[in-house]
């Protein structure tokens, strides 16, 4: 069996599916969580294995814009909004 996590939920999966079928079956969005085995970062495609642990961890986003060019970065401000 496969163990997963993701906040304050556990699940027990079959081993044999995707990373990206797991989460599926948890009921979640994987374009929403990543997945994460001893630490490192999985790819969505990887095959589970037995006693397998895997955290889920929420995908966020957002922030201030950042500059190739640190003299033109301006905080609070997006890509598009960029030429103002």
């Amino acid at each position: 069996m496969v163990k997963l996590t993701y906040r304050d939920k556990k699940w027990e999966l079959p081993a044999g599916m995707t990373v990206r079928d797991a989460i599926l079956k948890c009921g979640l969005n994987p374009e929403q969580v990543l997945a994460v085995r001893a630490g490192k970062l999985i790819h969505e495609a990887t095959i589970l294995k037995d006693d397998d642990e895997i955290k889920l961890v929420a995908v966020i986003s957002g922030g201030a814009f950042f500059s190739a060019n640190p003299g033109t970065a301006r905080q609070g401000k997006s890509c598009a909004n960029e030429r103002e």
